[in-house]
């Protein structure tokens, strides 16, 4: 089974194949200035992948977000072309669901955060109950101050 994972943020993207769930090949390019999210996958995807393994690609998985729409546009219009070619399934992610993924204790709260460009964090605050996960608020956008008074706000009365 081969699957390829595409992710685009606004600072760079990223491209990987797996065999049998096992990172096979890996590439990724920073952007240094505006580039064309389509033209920078393209060449990430020459560099890695041949047409034979390109035609067999059971599964797609792909970031829906949060980030640039442009980028994450380009990306969802691609995987969907590539779909119908050679009939692998699309599974779309949350980038949050991603960190969320990772986190082992289950009786926990947390506020899931990521850098979005230089000075701004995408973040989200969730409580985990048992094998349930509760988001708890709407996703948020800022810089490093307005993540750290968002922290204060959800997290001081517990200290």
């Amino acid at each position: 089974m081969l699957s390829l994972s595409l992710y685009s943020s606004t600072q760079s993207i990223s491209v990987a194949i797996y065999k049998r769930k096992k990172l096979h090949k890996f590439a990724k390019k920073n952007f240094l200035k505006k580039t064309s999210t389509k033209e920078t996958l393209f060449v990430l995807l020459k560099k890695i992948i041949s047409n034979q393994e390109l035609r067999n690609l059971s599964n797609i998985f792909f970031s829906v977000g949060p980030g640039g729409f442009t980028g994450l546009r380009s990306i969802k219009a691609f995987v969907q072309g590539l779909s119908v070619i050679n009939k692998s399934q699309l599974i779309s992610v949350n980038t949050f669901d991603i960190f969320l993924n990772q986190i082992q204790e289950k009786q926990v709260s947390a506020i899931i955060f990521f850098r979005s460009s230089k000075e701004n964090f995408f973040f989200k605050f969730y409580n985990f109950s048992k094998d349930k996960i509760i988001q708890n608020s709407e996703t948020f956008f800022g810089n490093f101050e307005k993540l750290e008074s968002f922290y204060l706000k959800n997290f001081s009365v517990n200290f």
